[in-house]
């Protein structure tokens, strides 16, 4: 060992020991002001501490509702606002819109998974269809914000208990029989694909007071859209739909008999004469081996009929309580 290093280590030795030894002095000769330092001390590191805790608790639960956020901003954006938490020592909850951000200000509960279950309810209403959810039926919309809103939530159960039993478990009868419809359209991924997608039109109302009228039509978009997603098979319903406001149809390519003796040349000329009616959004939507013979209507449709695509998706839902491969493809006619 160097000379060096030696003298180096010595005098860190000496220089702790001094130290060591100088703290003992000053304990045994002022141990209230010793006293004093080390509670100045423990306070500090203690707040700094919290305050570390805090800012990792207020990013996880931004981070977990921006990720979800994403996913459901694919093809339409429904949530355009992000989040931001603020803790307070205050009693009173608050929310803000501040910088696109709905900014929640609470005291935070001792639970994470609580703290994330009540953020999300305070964040959806303010972020979801900001401009939109005015028009649509009351009852209904509070049925949509809650299922966005387990939607955010699945990854984390104890969160989600939480959101279940304090957040959905006073809500009406009625909002409930809305979440279980709404949950039904999301099992097959077509409530943001299709039925928000469809309610966000009305942001052309929009700052004017909500009508019955719009109310009405909001109901019954959501009730073609869920008899769709939960009808059996061989049954027959009108997938069109022409309101004041709303003028969409969902064309379903799916049945064997049909593509085998016809091909898509039915599905085709229904969408010639729902076009000739008004209609001027259309979703083509099938599963499995059908989707090829989908993707060839599109083509048809957007060549001799001048239709846009705006988005096609091959994806996993749950179709007759089976996990199955789905498509949908949104079609607008041309202005």
């Amino acid at each position: 060992m160097s000379f060096e290093i030696l003298t180096y280590i010595l005098s860190a030795v000496i220089s702790s020991s001094s130290t060591a030894l100088c703290l003992i002095w000053l304990f045994l000769k002022h141990p209230e002001k010793v006293e004093r330092w080390i509670s100045i001390m423990t306070r500090t590191v203690a707040y700094f501490s919290n305050k570390a805790a805090r800012i990792h608790m207020a990013t996880d639960i931004q981070s977990t509702i921006d990720l979800q956020r994403k996913k459901l901003n694919v093809h339409e954006e429904v949530l355009p606002y992000g989040v931001s938490v603020k803790w307070t020592n205050a009693d009173e909850i608050q929310t803000d819109l501040k910088e696109n951000k709905v900014v929640v200000m609470m005291r935070p509960y001792q639970s994470q998974a609580r703290n994330l279950a009540h953020i999300v309810s305070l964040y959806v209403p303010r972020a979801l269809l900001p401009k939109a959810r005015r028009y649509v039926e009351p009852n209904l919309m509070s049925g949509i914000d809650h299922t966005i809103s387990k939607f955010i939530l699945k990854a984390n159960t104890t969160a989600l208990e939480y959101y279940i039993s304090e957040i959905m478990g006073p809500a009406s009868d009625e909002v409930k029989s809305w979440v279980v419809k709404m949950d039904k359209l999301n099992e097959q991924s077509i409530l943001s694909r299709i039925f928000l997608s469809e309610i966000k039109r009305l942001n052309i109302l929009y700052p004017q007071e909500p009508s019955q009228g719009v109310f009405r039509e909001s109901v019954e978009i959501a009730s073609l859209v869920y008899k769709f997603a939960t009808k059996e098979p061989g049954v027959d319903i009108s997938p069109t739909y022409i309101g004041t406001y709303i003028k969409m149809a969902i064309v379903a390519v799916a049945k064997s008999e049909k593509i085998v003796y016809e091909g898509t040349e039915p599905h085709f000329s229904f969408i010639r004469r729902a076009l000739s009616n008004g209609v001027d959004h259309f979703y083509v939507v099938s599963t499995g081996p059908f989707i090829k013979h989908a993707k060839d209507l599109i083509k048809i449709a957007e060549k001799t009929l001048g239709l846009i695509k705006v988005y096609e998706e091959e994806y996993e839902g749950l179709f007759r309580g089976k996990s199955t491969k789905m498509f949908c493809a949104k079609l607008i006619a041309r202005e």
